[in-house]
């Protein structure tokens, strides 16, 4: 018998398409995306079923992925549960599906500006995942146009969550360097570290001579943070506060935040880098040409 339900013999099918315990969870997974998936009768018809379900906002190769992960996850707890004693936990198993798949991602797209963390913190950041060939043709970094600055943003951090670093590089339209900064941040995550490299950069902005005669854009090699500060609906609220006083800093600015490719980002990753182990905040100043 199933070693969970105890309603039914212990199938493939069973555990999977049509256990009380194992099915729910897929549907909460599904639900994410706004899809309703009617109960298959089998592994092969949940697998066809879900191939042709593709969420129009999600990467087809993702969705398929997620299945796997959620299968795969689904087994090792089962066995956990038979073998081992565990107890049965949906929410555990939900984020295990989740963290699995993000790894699995990160492994598969390891050039995408998207973090591990991110992912498993916000399932919905999986849209933003960028799934494209780690093969493609570097784009070169642009200058802003006349009458802008462009300020380069990066967080980094020693793993997901420890040590972390900022950095940032203002350029103007012949790519002259204004600013850079680069400092310690302490002990944070690699989203909120992104998150306070563009607050140290909007308020370094702010105090400068180049405030009251130019347009500030600030690019990040973070996608799912350009989301949050272009739509405010999308914000999780552990981030909310924090990017509402970016926001603040905005006020009576004219500014614009977009996305950058991590190869484009080179000058403010390695000044996010060196802060890590700053002891003493760096930031340089140069006169107008």
């Amino acid at each position: 018998m199933c070693p969970l339900c105890e309603e039914a013999p212990e199938t493939a099918n069973h555990l999977f398409c049509h256990c009380n315990f194992f099915w729910p969870i897929l549907q909460k997974w599904c639900s994410l995306w706004d899809i309703y998936l009617i109960i298959p009768e089998s592994i092969s018809e949940l697998i066809k079923v879900w191939v042709h379900s593709i969420p129009p906002t999600l990467h087809a190769a993702v969705w398929n992925l997620s299945l796997f992960s959620f299968l795969w996850s689904c087994w090792l707890f089962r066995n956990e549960i038979v073998f081992n004693g565990i107890k049965w936990d949906s929410a555990q198993l939900f984020d295990l599906c989740i963290l699995r798949l993000a790894w699995w991602c990160k492994g598969i797209w390891p050039v995408s500006s998207i973090t591990v963390n991110d992912l498993a913190s916000c399932p919905l950041s999986f849209k933003f995942l960028n799934c494209s060939s780690a093969k493609q043709s570097k784009i070169a970094w642009k200058p802003p146009s006349k009458g802008e600055v462009k300020f380069n943003t990066d967080g980094a951090v020693n793993g997901s969550f420890g040590e972390a670093g900022i950095g940032g590089c203002m350029r103007n339209e012949w790519s002259r360097c204004l600013v850079i900064f680069s400092k310690s941040v302490g002990v944070v995550d690699s989203t909120t570290a992104e998150i306070l490299a563009i607050k140290e950069a909007i308020s370094i902005f702010r105090i400068s001579r180049w405030a009251t005669k130019y347009k500030l854009q600030i690019e990040t090699d973070n996608k799912l943070v350009v989301e949050w500060f272009t739509n405010l609906h999308s914000i999780p609220s552990v981030f909310k506060q924090l990017i509402l006083s970016c926001l603040e800093l905005c006020k009576d600015l004219e500014w614009q935040f977009s996305h950058i490719p991590r190869e484009c980002n080179s000058c403010a990753d390695s000044l996010a880098k060196r802060g890590i182990h700053r002891l003493v905040d760096y930031c340089e100043v140069w006169q107008d040409p």
